[in-house]
């Protein structure tokens, strides 16, 4: 029985001390030690090995070794017990609402470094990250840029503390920051700096506020908290106030909503509104009882590389894409993973075996940002022949590419990118592969000249082909950027070359004579990019000009940015009267934006019934998004 005990002991404190490093590396941003779906798990397991244990009852970690300044909160800022599943939070809310059914709030759990911002006399003073709770670090420097709060509140003389999260948009990450684990370290990276370098790409989200003196009471209840500090202009976190019975399904919609934000989110934190029932459920150790805060599914995990195939694209590149040992990760069984590039390859020194950090965050498919463990048997990645055609492939830029123009497997996928992109209906993947079989399809060009008869020769039904040959025949309408960006051209999607088109080259015949010094002279056009686009154009002069003859292509019109819909963004869902090209066509000519999703922020979700109960009408509504029908598009158009 001693001996069992010693035992138990010797696990608890190696748990305790592996979870202790993990949080400071949470803390600190350091590389992770651990994913947050291992942390939450071995915590768990903490608490049921030893309920008492103090690392349990610990808020943060200490910033004694800090090369920043101490400075002690005027308020001491806790944290929170998390819940992990939906029948927890039911529990919870049973246990305490009794016979009532009392207002809470939920809101976002931002996912990034706590700060409390202190201002005296109404002007900002100071900035202190949580550290353990009591102490933080002195991050005035790096806040002070930062945006998303005022620097003195107008008419307002009190001392108060603002507490926040300094967040890093995803957005951001991405463009600037990409190299650093995941926003939440960049974040806290860029904030903990001793110089203020990026400061400026940090924002702050407000989501309490404390008057120094107590005596004092300003607000009634936690949303009318919310409310002042919009009103006194701090960016707010995403806030809803509901009835308790209605927690479970309002839930839901933060969930379904998770992808569509810029900024990183792990969960919800659920508050009673009521500041007397707060104070009647009261707190313990700085953790209030009258809060939760519910987790979603980590957007990070560990796993495992156990192969590496590489898919060539509709444009000659050759990518590899990882298979993993399957992981839960941001909602979805993550089993296969793209590695981007050889340079990417490279630059993470990944190999074949390694174990790997994986994440996947908002609208960013899920990627491999680091190796975890090198492998006792690694393999390394490469690769000496094209997987479609076996031609030996040449190394341009970061891209591997297959420069054979005969490969079966770039043809097939630029016919299939052509498709997609110029919306022909009813040609799925399986027709295209009869009709490519069969001959009777091996360029492009070729959609255009077949006849019913050569689909039904194929194996297609006749009523299919009769429908598929409407659609191709609708398909020949299009602008000439829509023409040169389906096509799969090196560096010449549809955006590209509606950027060319922008700066006065409007014809096919404006494309075919661009040098790359003209295209130098614009911004974002370096020596490479030019170089590259030019002579995609060049080498595939004939082709274009074949297209060209098979199309309708209408005159370019620039988009006008004082239209009628100037400011307003759209999203188009479902069937509609005529393509989906060119209803958003019509939104790019009167000024407005064209969003493939439902988002933050976005204008409108145009769909057929605007009363349908579908997921994206759902995430609509939740983020408050307007929903209209199409005839009521073509009114705002004036049609």
């Amino acid at each position: 029985m001693d001996n069992f005990k010693r035992y138990k002991m010797t696990k608890t404190e190696k748990l305790a001390d592996l979870l202790s490093q993990a949080s400071e590396a949470y803390y600190l941003g350091i590389n992770p030690i651990l994913s947050d779906a291992e942390f939450d798990s071995k915590r768990r397991e903490l608490e049921k090995l030893c309920p008492s244990h103090p690392f349990l009852s610990q808020i943060g970690t200490s910033v004694k070794t800090s090369p920043l300044a101490k400075r002690k909160h005027y308020l001491p800022m806790g944290s929170l017990n998390n819940v992990f599943d939906i029948d927890s939070v039911d529990k919870w809310i049973s246990n305490m609402k009794a016979d009532d059914d009392p207002l809470v709030v939920l809101q976002w759990k931002l996912d990034g470094l706590s700060v409390e911002l202190i201002y005296i006399n109404g002007v900002f003073n100071k900035a202190i990250t949580r550290g353990d709770g009591r102490e933080g670090e002195d991050v005035t420097h790096t806040i002070s840029l930062a945006s998303g709060f005022p620097k003195k509140v107008n008419n307002f003389k009190e001392d108060f503390s603002i507490r926040a999260e300094a967040v890093l948009p995803i957005s951001v990450w991405q463009k600037y920051h990409f190299d650093m684990a995941n926003p939440r370290n960049a974040a806290s990276g860029i904030v903990r700096r001793k110089s203020a370098k990026d400061s400026e790409h940090i924002t702050i989200v407000a989501f309490d506020a404390a008057l120094h003196d107590g005596t004092i009471s300003l607000w009634k209840d936690e949303n009318d908290k919310i409310a002042w500090m919009d009103k006194k202009g701090f960016k707010t976190v995403g806030t809803s106030l509901n009835k308790s019975s209605k927690t479970l399904l309002h839930l839901a919609n933060f969930e379904n909503a998770r992808n569509d934000l810029d900024i990183l989110t792990d969960g919800v934190v659920i508050k009673i509104n009521d500041f007397a029932l707060q104070d009647h459920l009261g707190e313990h150790e700085l953790t209030p009882k009258w809060a939760k805060a519910y987790k979603f599914a980590a957007i990070g995990a560990h796993t495992i590389i156990e192969d590496v195939s590489w898919q060539v694209g509709s444009s000659g590149n050759i990518t590899p894409v990882a298979s993993v040992k399957p992981v839960f990760v941001g909602g979805t069984t993550i089993k296969r993973v793209t590695l981007h590039n050889i340079d990417e390859v490279e630059r993470l020194k990944v190999c074949i075996g390694d174990e790997v950090e994986i994440i996947r965050a908002g609208e960013v498919i899920p990627k491999i940002i680091r190796v975890v463990k090198e492998g006792k048997n690694r393999k390394k990645i490469s690769c000496t022949k094209c997987p479609e055609c076996g031609s030996k492939p040449e190394i341009v830029g970061p891209i591997l590419k297959c420069v054979n123009e005969n490969c079966c497997g770039s043809r097939l996928k630029k016919i299939m990118n052509w498709i997609e992109k110029r919306n022909i209906m009813h040609f799925g993947e399986e027709s295209i592969i009869k009709m490519v079989e069969s001959g009777k399809i091996t360029r492009i060009p070729n959609i255009y000249t077949i006849t019913i008869e050569d689909m039904i020769e194929s194996g297609i039904g006749k009523k299919m082909s009769e429908k598929i040959m409407e659609e191709i025949e609708k398909s020949r309408s299009c602008t000439i950027f829509d023409m040169i960006g389906s096509l799969g051209l090196d560096l010449l999607g549809r955006s590209e070359a509606e950027n060319i088109c922008e700066l006065g080259y409007h014809t096919l015949d404006d494309f075919l004579k661009i040098k790359p010094d003209d295209l130098k002279k614009h911004s974002g056009y370096g020596d490479v990019n030019s170089e590259r686009i030019v002579d995609s154009i060049q080498k595939n002069k004939s082709l274009l000009k074949e297209m060209e003859k098979h199309m309708k292509i209408s005159k370019f019109a620039k988009a006008k940015s004082g239209g009628t819909l100037s400011q307003k963004s759209f999203c188009f869902t479902g069937a509609a009267s005529i393509p989906r090209k060119e209803l958003q066509e019509m939104v790019t000519n009167r000024g407005g934006i064209n969003e493939s999703s439902v988002k933050k922020g976005l204008s409108y979700l145009v769909m057929a019934d605007p009363n349908s109960t579908t997921v994206k009408t759902q995430k609509a509504k939740s983020l408050g998004v307007e929903i209209i029908s199409e005839e009521e598009f073509f009114r705002m158009c004036g049609k």
